[in-house]
């Protein structure tokens, strides 16, 4: 959602601030109203990108380990990340 968050704010503050009926309301109701659909935007692209992009490459991830793992025979594994020790 993070990565999301701050050009969905922007492109939908922008897009309210040019709508002529919103200018003509209170302070309040137009910080409700982005807030609003700045929070329900965000989240809907965030869910969409997790389906399409995020779910599908851990699957596809977890695939390449377990297929490298079984193939090692000789005990080798995937390498570790810098710092990292083995148990």
């Amino acid at each position: 959602m993070y990565l999301f968050h701050f050009p969905f704010a922007w492109a939908a503050t922008g897009w309210l601030l040019h709508q002529s009926a919103f200018s003509t309301l209170p302070f309040g109701v137009q910080y409700a109203m982005t807030l609003g659909l700045v929070i329900a935007g965000t989240y809907l692209v965030a869910r969409i990108s997790q389906r399409v992009f995020e779910d599908p490459s851990i699957r596809l991830g977890k695939r390449v380990v377990a297929k490298f793992n079984s193939e090692g025979g000789s005990g080798a594994r995937l390498p570790l990340c810098r710092g990292e020790k083995r148990a």
